[in-house]
């Protein structure tokens, strides 16, 4: 599908959106068309994880946008990290595995843990035997990208992520806490700013995504639902950040969630269990689901995990 003015605007540019138009009217697709491009575009990612990509349909989906969202700790990051890495996996007509694939993660995060990327990394290529010599950060193939400031991520969308969609192979764009850069750019006042450059940003990806053949997962932090509380608990419930506009502009959604119990298992068959991990800091038992929110794709399913030194277990 050819695109024309694929410009995403500055923010003191984006008030008008008829200054912008990312769809020519020669872009129109036909039922027919639609329905290959839906086969194109029915391959996924996997997130590195069997139990997660068993109830993500394989992993995240080429071609669309997905998002991730969930407390602090509660394994997000770790999640598109894992998902990046797994993007260099390819295959042949045959079937045979490569590592030929590449991917960018984009991080807004001030406390970037650039030592856990690295671990999980080593952890990635124990898991696919491949020797000390194999780095796929130094090889660019996995690019982790750390913006702080609102213009440098529009010159990367712009500029530098289009260059590495070019030189083919490229499979996910992992986009990390992005709500921390919508918070910091826009006031509440703002709505409609915002709203726009929602909308763009957005339609900017969907349009990348199709024509290069890549998934887009974004993560997302949460925010406490000032009307409601959980009945059961007492506590506050969370919600999505950004709110009701973006989360129409998603074509799925997952959450991740973590459950702190003050309990301690004195069974070392219990402390074992799958679905706990021992905080050997805090003492007590985390609890960790993943959950399918929305999806046209997927039923509506979680699954338990632990974390430890390896990784998603």
């Amino acid at each position: 599908m050819e695109v024309e003015n694929e410009q995403i605007l500055q923010h003191d540019q984006i008030i008008d959106q008829n200054q912008f138009n990312l769809l020519p009217v020669d872009t129109i697709l036909t039922a027919q068309q639609l329905l290959e491009q839906e086969k194109q575009f029915q391959n996924v990612i996997s997130t590195g994880v069997q139990k997660f990509d068993q109830i993500l349909g394989g992993g995240i989906l080429v071609g669309y946008i997905s998002e991730i969202y969930g407390e602090a700790g509660s394994g997000k990051t770790q999640f598109g990290i894992n998902s990046v890495l797994n993007s260099v996996i390819t295959y042949d007509q045959n079937g045979n595995k490569q590592f030929n694939g590449s991917g960018v993660y984009i991080s807004f995060r001030k406390d970037v843990n650039q030592k856990r990327l690295e671990q999980l990394h080593e952890t990635f290529k124990r898991q696919n035997n491949l020797g000390e010599s194999v780095n796929f950060l130094e090889q660019n193939q996995v690019q982790f990208v750390n913006l702080l400031k609102f213009q440098d991520f529009i010159d990367f969308i712009e500029k530098s992520l289009e260059n590495c969609l070019q030189q083919g192979n490229f499979k996910i764009l992992v986009i990390d806490e992005i709500a921390n850069l919508i918070r910091e750019e826009f006031s509440e006042k703002q709505y409609h700013e915002k709203q726009n450059f929602i909308s763009q940003f957005i339609l900017k990806m969907k349009i990348l995504a199709h024509k290069y053949a890549f998934a887009v997962l974004i993560i997302n932090s949460v925010v406490s639902d000032a009307e409601n509380r959980n009945t059961d608990s007492g506590k506050q419930k969370l919600l999505p950040a950004i709110g009701a506009f973006w989360t129409s502009q998603l074509n799925e959604r997952f959450k991740i969630s973590r459950e702190e119990r003050k309990e301690v298992y004195i069974n070392q068959e219990q402390q074992l269990q799958k679905q706990y991990f021992q905080d050997q800091n805090k003492n007590q038992i985390i609890k960790r689901q993943l959950k399918v929110k929305f999806s046209p794709r997927l039923q509506r399913q979680s699954v338990s995990f632990t974390i430890d030194n390896e990784g998603f277990q």
